[in-house]
């Protein structure tokens, strides 16, 4: 039974307990389609007479009119006719469905039944449309409805039987709705509008083209994307490839993955090899065990053992006799070839991995692409216009697509939104069709709108319907407590509160009080918005923040979870205003700082400061009270003693709070916790441009406020954990694997260090060890390589993990998970729910009975419905990471666009941290970078640094575990880890990806400042510098004055280097 259908069967079943209902039973006989198969199925029916309309402009007694039930959508009355696609139409044509413009589309469980059979993917698209209100489009259960279900007739075809019961419900809805509305049938199969079009003329039956002329001929951009559908379904022929096989039948690839034979899995492409290198997890350890090889990935080499396979492909794979086993590529590779289908040419090492092939697919992963179309000539541009074309996709991972368009030239310099539709064993590249253009290419709004979509992002306002939920913008300004409300919490309205956040914040969910306490202890104070109070359970504002699951932070924007008016102002901690928080109190030894006693519950609270990380780390380290008034607002009213008084307050609360801070800190340490780094940059904007790059400074006061974040993140995890211990929602951080540490073992010992990585303990004990006192760019790379080593940590429901994996590997804590964002965070909401039904269930009396319970935990979801929620959670997580890192990535490149190597902002130093095959990989800490740098070039030339600058020459490179050798016929350099180089930094890339920047290996040397008396001597890098802008004057006289002229072609810095060498020019000699 499909999603859907489960769903209105629990609702009906729920209206069945209020009043009796007459139900009918009746058998029907369907097919169903398993494991590759087709069965015949005879199935028994209860049919119900109360299955409601939800339409708006219902003049009967549906239950949907009385009942305020918002989690299902309702068909609008502000259109023009209610619309009920054919299961061809629906199957075909989704994405014309999906516009914004057409909604008050009916879906009946027929037609939804039957996609589900065909394809699991369009069946979840179906219901991902229905269950978002926004559509105004309704799931009708048909075949459970005595109105609606009809009896097949004896020697009537299932599809013919199917098709009439979809169009009794167009006539059901007809008479039900009093003929206020006509309703529309979209069908391109001729046999439909044959035998339907002209028995009401009422209700009409059109194709799908004659619907768009009719309602939609406005809508230009749905009439193209049904024009390209119908171009590809029309051209499937292309020139056949050889090169891919059939895939098994299903009964052979379950059978091979029951007895090990096969390895079932997903798809990962490596996106530095995205033509030609992919891995498969394997799925267990029965699979390693069978299938010979031990465990760990399978490698996936070169296009003919792919298979026809995209990026996240759920396949079966065929392992290769250990004979064919290769190894997986470790060299670099040039961006020029990151976009050929040629493939590698792989090396049997000693270091070979179990290699296969796919031989099946289980589940596709298709989606919506971004790509670009080639350039062309005019000419050609004309010839392919009704033609196929390949389109190169933005994410180098996914193979190029096969097109048809007649708007060929007009797509030109455009990025594209296409899908695949097919990907037949003849065909070398999958086909597909045209959707719809998302803007021009370098169009600051275009790449990020391509962020977005390549990372499933979809950015909508918040419907009126969340709006009128809430407050108005403006209201909320002078929004105050409820005096009844505050009745019921615990008043901190004057104690000492203050938030700590980035400059800037507006979202401010957590804030922070010390104080002493008469008995001489300590009262440490973690106060969260208390976001559940302004959004009721299943409440439209729920099921959107649920939908979302996250805000999304770009380098330049956000994109709130939560509407403004509650992330920004009702749930907001701002300074000098009240707010409903919900804390977490402990009172702790004032010198040990152990915790003596815990409190949580609602508050009301009144931050007296809302502080930046900068301005309460300057407190911390003695500025004065004249200086921080100029800088915080709530200090600007008060002066002379009085602002002694009130600075020396903050002081001795951030004093207390930093102290406590480090020994909760210490104390974790002692247990294993790990201190990573990660390479965090900030931009300075202006306008539209960015004008400054640079890591993110790190403070005394991050650190602070993180632990005791930490801290409430863990206590709260105990609380709800305990009471309930079966569907509690935590947060796991499972221990690496092994090999994870290889990088990082290799550059400890290039300094004669062992790091151990046998526990967390060990770990963070072999880092605290691992200390360069002359550089402390190692000490960050090292702890940089540990975090690469990490897992990824996951939300989950307690019911569906064994207690003992419960455990934070990184922050060494048995149980840990996040209470303290959930303005930003939909877990943190959840959590919230549960420590207040915990707080409620060991508060209560004992007497209260089921009662007490029931009340506490009626909101409360169970195991498996938590399990599944944490899957969407942490899927939206990982897209919402992978979107700030894509963006941060553009402004850096934004930041270096059109910035010539004369520019002293391209030219730095760099530290060597990783060796490979033909180069290494460089840190560059002015700007927290991190990429390759080649030492072979693809013409097998090598380039050695001698007196003449660096040359492209004949020679060889060589790599050992601690070093990169490169020989030539001139000398040898070597090139260690943790060396420091100079590079240059240039951007490069074609326009259908993301450009990257590029490093050019200058010098061998660190990058310093030029001696006295060296400017006597001849400045390569200078003269490179005034060759470019000497370079860049004449083309733009050129252009003014000859435009048809040939531009003089760019001088590379190497070629200048080289010239300069074969005149015979005296270098200038860095040694002396």
């Amino acid at each position: 039974m499909s999603e859907m259908g489960m769903d209105v069967d629990q609702e009906e079943g729920r209206q069945a307990r209020q009043q009796p209902v007459m139900l009918e039973s009746v058998t029907k006989k369907i097919q169903l389609k398993a494991r590759g198969r087709v069965f015949g199925v005879v199935r028994e029916n209860y049919l119900r007479t109360d299955i409601p309309c939800r339409s708006q402009i219902c003049f009967e007694n549906c239950s949907h009119k009385t009942e305020d039930n918002k989690k299902q959508s309702i068909l609008p009355k502000d259109v023009t006719h209610y619309l009920i696609p054919f299961t061809d139409v629906a199957t075909k044509y989704m994405e014309i469905l999906e516009f914004a413009d057409i909604s008050g589309v009916i879906f009946p469980q027929t037609v939804v039944n039957t996609i589900q059979q065909g394809s699991m993917r369009q069946y979840k698209r179906i219901c991902s449309f229905v269950r978002d209100s926004k559509n105004c489009s309704i799931f009708f259960p048909n075949e459970f409805f005595k109105s609606t279900y009809l009896h097949r007739d004896n020697s009537e075809s299932i599809s013919d039987w199917q098709n009439r019961m979809v169009y009794q419900v167009g006539i059901w809805y007809y008479e039900h709705l009093g003929g206020q509305k006509p309703i529309v049938f979209i069908s391109d199969d001729e046999n439909v509008i044959k035998n339907f079009s002209t028995l009401r003329i009422e209700v009409f039956v059109l194709t799908l083209k004659q619907y768009l002329d009719m309602f939609w001929s406005h809508l230009t951009s749905a009439m193209e994307v049904y024009n390209s559908i119908q171009f590809a379904a029309a051209n499937p022929t292309e020139p056949k490839s050889k090169e891919y096989f059939e895939y098994y039948k299903t009964e052979v690839l379950e059978s091979g993955i029951k007895s090990g034979k096969f390895i079932s899995g997903r798809f990962n492409v490596n996106k530095h090899f995205g033509q030609t290198e992919a891995f498969v997890a394997r799925g267990g350890v029965a699979d390693s065990n069978k299938a010979g090889g031990g465990g760990g990935d399978v490698l996936i080499a070169g296009n003919a053992d792919r298979n026809r396979t995209v990026d996240g492909d759920l396949v079966v794979v065929e392992l290769l006799p250990k004979s064919e086993w290769k190894s997986k590529a470790t060299h670099l590779v040039h961006l020029e070839d990151r976009e050929k289908d040629e493939g590698l040419k792989w090396e049997r090492g000693a270091d070979v991995m179990p290699t296969g092939r796919v031989v099946g697919v289980l589940q596709r992963n298709w989606g919506d692409y971004i790509a670009t179309l080639p350039r062309e000539e005019d000419d050609s541009m004309e010839k392919a216009a009704g033609k196929r074309i390949l389109v190169y996709p933005f994410n180098r991972k996914i193979p190029k697509i096969r097109i048809l368009t007649s708007q060929f030239k007009s797509l030109q310099g455009h990025r594209v939104l296409v899908r695949i539709d097919a990907w037949p064993v003849n065909s070398q590249y999958p086909q597909g069709h045209f959707v719809k253009v998302m803007g021009k290419i370098g169009d600051l709004e275009t790449e990020i709108d391509t962020i977005l979509v390549e990372n499933d992002i979809e950015i909508t306002p918040f419907s009126q319907g969340i709006l009128n939920e809430l407050p108005s913008y403006e209201s909320s300004k002078t929004w105050v407590p409820d005096p009844e409300e505050v009745a019921t919490r615990k008043d901190l309205r004057k104690t000492l509160v203050m938030s700590i956040d980035p400059i800037g914040c507006e979202d401010v969910d957590d804030a922070l009080s010390v104080k002493k306490l008469d008995n001489g202890n300590l009262e440490v104070g973690v106060h969260i918005a208390d976001v559940t109070h302004f959004v009721p359970v299943n409440s439209m504002t729920d099921l959107e923040a649920r939908k979302r699951a996250t805000t999304v932070y770009l380098a330049d924007r956000r994109y709130d979870m939560l509407p403004p008016v509650l992330s920004a102002q009702l749930c907001s901690l701002l300074g000098s205003v009240e707010r409903y928080a919900v804390s977490c109190i402990w009172e702790i030894h004032p010198k040990t700082f152990r915790v003596k006693n815990v409190w949580y519950g609602r508050t009301v609270i009144r931050s007296s400061y809302k502080l930046c990380y900068e301005h309460a780390q300057e407190i911390i380290d003695g500025k004065t009270e004249l200086e921080m008034k100029e800088v915080i607002p709530e200090l600007s009213k008060y002066s002379g003693k009085q602002l002694k008084e009130k600075f020396l307050e903050i002081k001795e609360s951030l004093t207390y709070l930093s102290t406590i801070a480090k020994k909760w800190q210490n104390t974790r340490q002692k247990e294993g916790a790990l201190n990573l780094e990660s390479t965090e940059v900030q931009f300075e904007f202006e306008a539209k441009s960015t004008t400054d790059i640079k890591p993110k400074e790190h403070l005394e006061i991050h650190e602070t406020v993180a632990e005791c974040m930490i801290m409430a993140n863990h206590w709260v995890a105990r609380k709800i954990s305990e009471v309930f211990p079966g569907n509690s929602i935590l947060r796991l951080h499972p221990p690496p694997k092994k090999d994870n540490f290889e990088e990082l073992k290799i550059c400890a010992k290039s300094k004669g260090w062992t790091v151990e990585t046998f526990s967390n303990k060990s770990l963070a004990d072999s880092l605290d060890r691992c200390t360069d006192t002359q550089d402390p760019t190692v000490n960050f790379l090292l702890r940089s390589l540990a975090t690469l080593a990490m897992v990824q940590a996951l939300y989950f429901s307690t019911g569906s993990i064994e207690q003992e994996e419960w455990n934070h590997y990184g922050l060494a804590l048995d149980k840990y998970t996040h209470f303290t964002s959930p303005i930003r965070r939909y877990a943190d909401v959840l959590v919230h729910r549960l420590l207040l039904a915990a707080v409620a269930l060991t508060q209560s009396d004992w007497w209260g009975g089921g009662e007490v319970q029931d009340k506490a935990t009626h909101n409360l979801l169970g195991n498996t419905e938590l399990q599944e929620l944490c899957s969407h959670i942490n899927t939206r997580n990982r897209a919402a990471q992978r979107a700030q890192r894509d963006s941060q990535v553009l402004f850096q490149t934004l930041y270096f666009k059109d910035r010539p190597l004369s520019d002293t902002r391209c030219v730095v130093d760099a530290v060597i941290f990783s060796l490979r095959e033909n180069g290494f990989l460089v840190y560059i800490p002015q700007y927290a970078l991190k990429g390759p740098v080649y030492l072979e070039s693809k013409e097998r030339e090598v380039l050695y640094c001698g007196r003449h600058g660096p040359t492209w020459q004949v020679g060889v490179v060589t790599r050992k575990e601690l070093f990169v050798k490169v020989e030539t016929i001139e000398g040898t350099n070597m090139y260690r880890l943790f060396d420091h180089v100079t590079v240059g930094i240039q951007l490069k890339g074609s326009e259908a990806h993301a450009h990257v920047l590029s490093f050019s290996l200058l010098d061998n040397h660190p990058w310093k400042v030029k001696r006295e008396g060296e400017e006597k001597s001849v400045n390569f890098l200078r003269e490179v510098r005034l060759e470019q802008k000497e370079e860049s004057e004449e083309e733009e006289e050129l252009v003014e004055t000859v435009a048809k002229r040939r531009k003089k072609p760019k001088i590379n810095a190497y070629e200048f280097f080289e010239q300069m060498r074969q005149i015979g020019v005296r270098p200038l000699d860095s040694d002396k």
